[in-house]
């Protein structure tokens, strides 16, 4: 068990994957039955050398007028958005931006969720890392941890 522990915020527009990733990741299971998160949800990632808090926001779109009292101390963020959902690519920026003005420079990470589902594979953001929580391994979805995990230990 990590001994550094660090606050992640996971956030997105509603249904890009955000919950159905992390169930993955933790148990292994893929569930095609959409449950919206409510509020927040805390979830461990450990990667060996840190230990991350996942806090899961629900749809940033709904939750306006109180997203930002889940931000405090926080330490990184992943921005999620859908392979399908134009919505969810267009809000990137203002997801980013709310961050910034919110806790300043801190890391942020894009991962591009349901990558399986586009036909002929393209890379829609440059920056982003690609994941399909239906499909990857559990050493793919700990990508954007391991990576969140080398920029705060400055590696």
């Amino acid at each position: 068990m990590s001994s550094l522990q660090k606050k992640v915020l996971l956030i997105g527009n509603t249904g890009v994957g955000k919950t159905t990733f992390l169930k993955k990741l933790r148990t292994g299971e893929f569930d095609l039955k959409f449950i919206s998160t409510y509020g927040v949800e805390v979830h461990p990632v450990d990667t060996g050398k840190i230990k991350f808090y996942v806090w899961d926001c629900a749809g940033q779109e709904r939750l306006a007028v109180n997203k930002t009292s889940f931000y405090e101390g926080t330490d990184a963020c992943i921005i999620m958005f859908d392979t399908q959902s134009t919505e969810s690519l267009i809000s990137i920026e203002k997801h980013a931006n709310l961050i910034i003005k919110s806790l300043g420079l801190i890391p942020i990470i894009l991962v591009c969720n349901k990558n399986d589902l586009i036909p002929s594979y393209k890379e829609i953001h440059k920056e982003a890392i690609y994941i399909s929580s239906k499909n990857d391994t559990f050493r793919e979805l700990m990508l954007p941890f391991l990576k969140l995990e080398k920029m705060l230990l400055n590696e």
